[in-house]
């Protein structure tokens, strides 16, 4: 812990606050922390970044080339975490984070996004952790989080004109994994083993749903019930090796949504499996998913309708595959490719979305990175390529 005792109780609980988010400001370590005294603790991180890229539209959205200044797939953060004292062997902490993206769409009075992401309590101990409240959801997470490429950059940009962040592989090598209320249960790490199961709020109106045939389940969108909870989970096992390490993964979803309307019903439902190598500087990515009612998209709930024929629900598959070599622990350069194949069935049209990219990471400072990524996007139909374009981004990201 860095900093001054500030004694007890809300007051010195609430200084400490405020001399944290000032530190964050100045400190050059990342994650600043500041004892409150009396076994209570505020920890402060967070992220900055912003991206310079050019896109030409070759096919869709009118042929258009537009220069923009964005923030990333992964925008810039704030996150504070409040650990109360130890208590008969449990931890109990309270965690936020507020995401803003830096631009807003090109019409400007929209304004930039502002996401509640995190707003949760968790409750620790030797046999794992509760967490209760709204964070990043389970499935398909690993596959995320072992996204170099998109993880430090932009992925695909989903229009020259939008706001908000781009989509990194979104539909093109896994679903999102989204921020949503939830109860979840976290194992403890045991020998590498590690298990996470939650429940979640379910989703009934579709991600973007203006753009979907209407869900009109015979009554309308009000119609449709989920009776249960959205079920995700997924397990991880990492292993240490000499000169670098691995980690498996695998997971699933459920969720079950009825039309009153009518009588029928559908699901979202998906698996995925993937692994990372690390071994003398290089790194090399593989995932895999198979869906239910997400569609090419990649947005859990964006690939299922109900209307007075019944509900049904699009299949899909994701992978991408990953490689990269890091040299002096300074500089990165990777290459990764992936798709998202949408299948012909039940109304839904066969579509295959594919993001090729190459980036350079390098650490100017252990907090600052400089970033160039060159990717080419492609939508295509059996009929047409309904989108393709090319871009190339500068970016800098500065974590504390």
């Amino acid at each position: 812990m860095v900093g001054k005792r500030w004694g007890s109780g809300a007051v010195g609980l609430g200084v400490a606050l405020l001399v944290g988010v000032v530190r964050v400001a100045t400190s050059a370590s990342a994650d600043v922390s500041v004892d409150v005294g009396q076994g209570w603790a505020l920890r402060v991180g967070g992220s900055l970044n912003a991206f310079l890229p050019y896109a030409k539209w070759h096919d869709g959205n009118d042929g258009e080339a537009t220069t923009r200044v964005t923030s990333g797939f992964n925008p810039s953060k704030l996150s504070t975490e409040v650990r109360a004292p130890a208590y008969g062997g449990l931890e109990i902490a309270g965690r936020f984070q507020f995401a803003p993206t830096i631009q807003s769409n090109k019409a400007k009075f929209a304004g930039n996004s502002i996401e509640a992401r995190i707003a949760e309590i968790t409750i620790s101990g030797s046999w794992g952790t509760i967490a209760a409240g709204r964070s990043w959801s389970i499935f398909n997470s690993q596959a995320i989080i072992n996204d170099s490429g998109s993880g430090l950059g932009l992925g695909r940009i989903p229009s020259p004109d939008r706001g908000g962040p781009t989509f990194g592989r979104i539909g093109t090598g896994y679903t999102y994994t989204d921020f949503d209320p939830r109860i979840m249960y976290t194992t403890p790490a045991l020998d590498g083993f590690t298990l996470s199961v939650g429940l979640f709020d379910p989703i009934e109106q579709p991600f973007g749903a203006a753009s979907l045939p209407a869900n009109a389940g015979g009554q309308g969108v009000g119609a449709l019930e989920t009776p249960l909870p959205r079920l995700e989970a997924e397990a991880s096992f990492s292993h240490k090796l000499e000169r670098g390490g691995f980690t498996l993964w695998v997971g699933g979803l459920e969720q079950g949504i009825r039309d009153r309307g009518t009588g029928s019903s559908t699901s979202l439902a998906g698996a995925d499996a993937g692994g990372r190598l690390d071994l003398f500087g290089v790194g090399f990515v593989g995932a895999y998913s198979i869906t239910r009612g997400v569609g090419a998209s990649g947005f859990q709930g964006n690939g299922f309708v109900c209307d007075a024929a019944g509900c049904r629900s699009a299949t899909a598959q994701f992978w991408y595959l990953s490689l990269e070599y890091t040299l002096l622990d300074k500089t990165t350069f990777g290459l990764s490719t992936g798709q998202g194949n949408q299948r012909a069935k039940d109304g839904f049209g066969k579509l295959d979305n594919r993001l090729h990219m190459l980036f350079v990471h390098h650490k100017l400072t252990s907090e600052l990175k400089v970033m160039l990524e060159l990717h080419r996007f492609e939508a295509q139909t059996p009929a047409m390529t309904a989108e393709r374009y090319d871009a190339v981004a500068l970016g800098a990201q500065y974590d504390f």
